[in-house]
C-alpha cells in the first residue's frame, strides 16, 4: 500500500480543539536553531493554560531545506507548522484513530522519492508508513519533556521497557523513530488517566 496523504490530519484540523478547551490559552512557537548553510532549522512549539507561564506540552521538529516537495522552497515555514502539530499530537488535541504525524510533517515525503523510514525509491513499491524519519535525538528530547511533563520521567525507562517488551536503561537504548511512538502511546494513557482523576 503506497503512501496517501489523506491519510493524516492537518495541523489546520488540530488547532481548534485547542482553542474550544483553552479559550484563553496560548501558542507559541520558537526557530531555536538555523544554520543557512547547512539548510537546517529546528522549531519548538509550546502550549499553556490562561494565565500560566510554563507550557504543559511542546513539540520539536527540524527540517532541511529541499528535503521533500514542500521544504524546497518552505522549509522554515514547514517546521514551524511540524511542531505545532507535535505539540497538539502531545496534548492529545487531534484524531485518535489516525496517524500520530500530522499531514505536513509528512508533506516532505510527497515527491522526494522516500518513504517515512527513510528508503528511497517509489513510495507505492514500499511498506505503508506510520511515522516520519526525523532526528531521533529531537524525537528523544521530546519524549523526555513529555514524560517531565507528566512527571514520570524518573520511571519513563521502565514505562519503556513494559512498552518495548525489553529492558531500557538508558534513552540511547530506544533505537527507532516507531519505538518513540508506542512509548509516547503508553504516556497518552497516562496522561488520560491523570485527566480522570482530576476532574
Amino acid at each position: 500500500m503506497g503512501f496517501n496523504p489523506e491519510d493524516y490530519e492537518t495541523v489546520h484540523d488540530r488547532i481548534p480543539l485547542f482553542w474550544e478547551k483553552f479559550p484563553n490559552g496560548r501558542m507559541e512557537t520558537e526557530m531555536v536553531e538555523y544554520d543557512e548553510e547547512k539548510g537546517t532549522v529546528v522549531f519548538v512549539a509550546r502550549l499553556f493554560r490562561e494565565g500560566e507561564d510554563t507550557p504543559f506540552a511542546t513539540g520539536w521538529a527540524r527540517e532541511v531545506r529541499g528535503d521533500g516537495f514542500v521544504n524546497k522552497t518552505s522549509h522554515l515555514e514547514n517546521c514551524e507548522t511540524s511542531a505545532l502539530g507535535r505539540v497538539l499530537a502531545n496534548a492529545c488535541f487531534s484524531d485518535q484513530n489516525k496517524p500520530r504525524p500530522s499531514r505536513e510533517e509528512m508533506s516532505k515525503t510527497v515527491g522526494s522519492g522516500k518513504n517515512p523510514n527513510g528508503v528511497t525509491g517509489n513510495p507505492s513499491s514500499q511498506p505503508d508508513p506510520t511515522v516520519v524519519s526525523i532526528d531521533i535525538k529531537v524525537e528523544l528530547k521530546e519524549l523526555a519533556d513529555r514524560g517531565k511533563k507528566l512527571n514520570v520521567l524518573d520511571q519513563l525507562t521502565e514505562i519503556a521497557s513494559k512498552t518495548l517488551d525489553r529492558k531500557i536503561v538508558k534513552a540511547s537504548d530506544i533505537k527507532t523513530i516507531e519505538d518513540i511512538e508506542k512509548v509516547h502511546t503508553a504516556l497518552d494513557d497516562i496522561e488520560e488517566s491523570n485527566n480522570k482523576e482530576k476532574k
